[in-house]
């Protein structure tokens, strides 16, 4: 199995254990909180699966803290030197937050230039994998700017099936028919992706249908009375 497959096939595994391992955390927490940490906690979710796409710098911003993040521990572990791992992340972390929020655009380039990074360390040119690395960073970079909505839309509606999920997961203990979330977690992982993708479609289509629409040039309300007592 060559490299890339590989890491594609890790980080496919390793969302599915974020969401086997932080959705329950999560509803633990929420459950805790009573009925009205639920039904707000709800409200969001709803917004962030059918309407996140309407705030990119909020939602590019919240993500893009996570992504430089994760580019701070992986500089941090191939650089080594005095400075502490925990620097490289909360600095990487700050600046693609910012830039994100200041410019959406950000945060999808840094999340393919990061993802592009990771792969083209696994097939080196020229028998180097730093140049394999910043081949895979500038081709994944750039594919991210150009898919930068369908991407911001994509982490809106992850995170509110993620959010929405959790709600479940917290109410299945006072419902037994959502009891299966609970003792099976591969139904909650199916219904993180579920609906994650039915909100990310969902938001995507509102978001055609508008574009689509042709408006229609203003009714001349006074030539049409004219052209009446004529």
């Amino acid at each position: 199995m060559s490299g890339p497959v590989e890491v594609v096939l890790a980080w496919s595994e390793g969302a599915q254990a974020l969401a086997a391992r932080y959705v329950p955390d999560l509803a633990v927490r929420l459950g805790a909180g009573g009925w009205p940490t639920l039904v707000l906690a709800a409200a969001l979710a709803i917004a962030l699966l059918l309407a996140g796409g309407m705030l990119p710098r909020v939602i590019a911003g919240g993500a893009g803290a996570l992504v430089g993040w994760a580019a701070g521990m992986t500089v941090a572990d191939l650089a080594g030197g005095p400075i502490p791992q925990a620097t490289w992340g909360w600095a990487l972390a700050a600046a693609v937050a910012v830039a994100a929020g200041v410019a959406p655009a950000a945060y999808p380039a840094a999340l393919g230039a990061l993802g592009g990074a990771l792969l083209g360390a696994e097939v080196p040119i020229a028998g180097r994998a730093a140049l394999g690395a910043l081949a895979g960073a500038a081709a994944l970079g750039a594919l991210g700017f150009y898919l930068r909505h369908l991407i911001v839309v994509a982490t809106s509606a992850a995170a509110g099936a993620g959010l929405a999920a959790a709600v479940l997961l917290a109410l299945a203990g006072s419902h037994p028919a959502l009891s299966v979330l609970r003792h099976r977690p591969v139904v909650l992982v199916a219904a993180v992706a579920l609906l994650g993708v039915a909100g990310a479609a969902f938001q995507l289509g509102a978001g055609a249908g508008g574009r689509g629409r042709v408006a229609r040039p203003p009714v001349d309300t006074g030539r049409l009375r004219q052209t009446a007592e004529e």
